[in-house]
């Protein structure tokens, strides 16, 4: 029954496109799929931008060891990720979960990284109140679909402690004291390989707080893998 209903609303109902707004049941048209701003198949591993975009040189310290995402954060992913997050399209964390499931076995996995924990970026309470959901934990758990069954999703083994304020105008030094000691993590991060999962990485901060409290906690390694990374950061003070 539940089968059936669900396809009769496929039918009166039918999925857009997040990009184009055409029909397109799995949430992106082939064409605008083909159209994505892919990262390039050489990158820094560090910051996961292109090469000729690395901006490595302006962090300090970041606490995790690699960054991969399958796009930058412009055109088609940049529209899908914020339907996503502010419009409460959840349908598009399949598609986007798919990409950044493809960018983890190829840039990781496929280098021979053995992965034991897939760990969502947290929201704080009140934040979570408000959205009705996490989109890394839907990222997370599209991921987990695909990814080998070893790799296990664990969406409580981080935390955030207090909401903060938004990261959008502030620049590096700003986001890094924004949201400094935030994060907490338990002892089940200690000796494993950690993969932490998020939207975007703009200037890495919030990657790198949630690092430092998975390596405090005893964690072996932290990989990244978001669905996109900036581009550029307005004033270049801010990856």
């Amino acid at each position: 029954m539940r089968r059936q209903i669900q396809w009769l609303l496929d039918q009166l109902f039918p999925a857009k496109c997040a990009v184009c707004g055409g029909t397109a049941p799995a949430g992106i048209c082939p064409e605008c799929l083909d159209k994505l701003p892919r990262t390039p198949e050489e990158i820094c591993p560090h910051c996961g931008r292109g090469k000729d975009k690395c901006f490595c040189s302006h962090m300090r310290g970041e606490c995790f060891h690699r960054l991969a995402a399958p796009c930058y954060y412009t055109a088609g992913m940049r529209t899908g990720i914020c339907a996503l997050k502010f419009q409460g399209v959840k349908a598009h964390a399949g598609w986007i979960g798919e990409l950044m499931a493809e960018t983890v076995k190829k840039r990781f996995l496929n280098e021979g990284a053995t992965i034991d924990l897939m760990v969502p970026a947290p929201l704080s309470e009140k934040r979570l109140r408000e959205r009705g959901f996490n989109q890394s934990l839907l990222l997370a758990r599209r991921m987990a679909q695909l990814l080998p069954s070893s790799i296990l999703l664990d969406d409580t083994i981080l935390v955030k402690g207090r909401d903060t304020a938004s990261q959008h105008d502030l620049n590096y030094e700003q986001r890094r004291e924004n949201l400094h000691g935030v994060f907490r993590a338990d002892k089940r991060a200690a000796g494993k390989t950690i993969l932490l999962v998020d939207d975007v990485a703009t200037t890495g901060t919030t990657l790198s707080e949630c690092g430092r409290a998975l390596y405090l906690a005893g964690a072996e390694r932290v990989l990244c893998c978001t669905a996109a990374v900036a581009a550029s950061v307005k004033g270049e003070d801010r990856l």
